[in-house]
């Protein structure tokens, strides 16, 4: 039955939506435009991948963009870094602080990790200290002005989880709380601004449709998302991909 909806959301999404693609392909864009020439990169929040495997890309898309430059990972999910064979290195630790020196790293990038922080201002002065002057800060996020991310930060976590089972297939123990408090543009400005960072890209992006699952259901989300393509109304679709920059000259021998 999975497999039948899967196939009406697809002539669904071919018909009124064409083109339409995960918004992590639009971070792996970006990830690729900033990657190139840097020597030491810190992914936050690493999971135990740069870019999720069901992704259909080129495994040499993928070679090439790891092999780019020495890559860290952090991350507090232990069986999550225990699952990881794409970094160089692996440390347990959280974003506030980063357990790494000043001026470390020439790239820092976070990919679904924004959303969770307590204190961003915190968050971000965190990766600007360990980020080298001229280095860059690239994230991806939900973007909070959308009204299904509105949906999401008013509903209790007892009832999201299972909501979250349905049309993600993600399990409890892969669902961590959400505060929502760098999910804006005027919140990435302002925050960006107290942590001593400036913004490089701000991009409003869409991404699938949530209920791909529900199959013909999914065709009042798909509306939604073609309405959305008008650029007027770009500041509600569901993603931010974001580039900040800490102020300085970047270092040349790097």
């Amino acid at each position: 039955m999975r497999s039948g909806l899967t196939k009406i959301y697809g002539w669904l999404a071919s018909r009124i939506t064409p083109g339409i693609r995960n918004s992590q392909y639009a971070y792996l864009e970006a990830l690729e435009r900033h990657v190139p020439g840097r020597s030491v990169w810190l992914d936050v929040g690493c999971g135990h991948h740069v870019v999720p495997d069901w992704m259909s890309i080129d495994p040499d898309r993928r070679t090439r963009l790891l092999a780019a430059a020495t890559l860290v990972g952090v991350d507090l999910d232990l069986p999550s870094l225990r699952k990881n064979e794409e970094h160089d290195w692996l440390v347990f630790g959280r974003i506030d602080p980063l357990p790494f020196a000043d001026a470390t790293f020439d790239l820092v990038t976070a990919n679904m990790v924004a959303e969770h922080l307590d204190d961003p201002v915190a968050g971000l002065a965190s990766v600007r200290d360990v980020l080298r002057p001229g280095g860059t800060f690239v994230f991806h996020t939900p973007n909070l002005r959308s009204p299904l991310a509105r949906l999401s930060s008013w509903l209790p976590q007892w009832i999201k989880n299972p909501l979250i089972l349905l049309l993600e297939g993600r399990h409890e123990d892969d669902v961590f709380p959400t505060r929502y408090r760098l999910n804006t543009e005027a919140a990435v400005r302002t925050v960006a601004r107290e942590a001593g960072l400036d913004v490089v890209e701000l991009e409003h992006v869409e991404t699938t449709a949530t209920t791909s699952r529900l199959g013909p259901l999914s065709v009042f989300e798909l509306l939604w998302i073609r309405l959305l393509r008008r650029p007027t109304l770009a500041c509600l679709r569901t993603n931010l991909v974001v580039v900040l920059s800490r102020p300085g000259a970047a270092d040349s021998t790097n």
